[in-house]
């Protein structure tokens, strides 16, 4: 699929704190922009009740029930087998496996 450009204008202080908020969880600006976009595709809508503020400023998730799946360490394992589910043709695992693999 061919890959496009988007250039989005937004104050600087907003930039920078997007920036920091998002690296703490291990994601980069346009992998959380591509997400939101998908989600939005997917679901015919703007998925405003999934906007959450679950890291703060300081990269403390604010989720306790799922602080250790989203750890920015898990974060990253998590993109890196999406990325070879891609590239392989996938395997099926449960969420608990997951975890249990995560540990």
């Amino acid at each position: 699929m061919a890959l496009t450009n988007l250039t989005i204008q937004m104050e600087d202080e907003l930039k920078t704190k997007a920036e920091l908020l998002f690296d703490k969880a291990g994601l980069s600006m346009s992998c959380v922009f591509h997400s939101f976009i998908e989600k939005c595709v997917n679901e015919g809508k703007i998925p405003t009740d999934t906007i959450a503020n679950d890291y703060d400023l300081d990269g403390n998730y604010t989720d306790e029930e799922n602080a250790l799946l989203y750890h920015p360490t898990n974060v990253s394992a998590i993109l890196e087998a999406e990325k070879s589910f891609q590239e392989n043709g996938g395997i099926e695992v449960t969420v608990e496996e997951l975890r249990t693999m995560l540990k």
